[in-house]
């Protein structure tokens, strides 16, 4: 806004072209830096949160017929019901899939 205002004033409208230039770069450059910090914070919390449902699972979750598991980035959580709730055949039945 403010390139246009001197470029209307003082007639200058190379410097408003530059000015504007650079800043659609600069605009351009910043945001594909935040979006690849974005992107690598979103697999770390997704290997973060796979990480502690697989021992959670182990634990406590699959010996009640349940199985956690997180959804894309860990945005949320999948919970699927085991139908067999005998925990030597659902241990088996996960290394199976796994």
């Amino acid at each position: 806004m403010i390139f246009v205002i001197i470029g209307t004033v003082y007639n200058w409208w190379l410097w408003v072209i530059i000015g504007t230039a650079v800043y659609a770069i600069t605009a351009s450059i910043s945001t594909v830096f935040y979006i690849s910090k974005h992107s690598k914070l979103l697999n770390v919390a997704h290997l973060q949160l796979s990480l502690f449902l697989r021992a959670e699972n182990n634990r406590y979750y699959l010996q009640k017929g349940l199985e956690l598991r997180p959804g894309y980035q860990a945005q949320w959580i999948e919970v699927s019901i085991l139908e067999d709730n005998d925990p030597a055949a659902i241990i088996s039945m996960i290394h199976y899939r796994h």
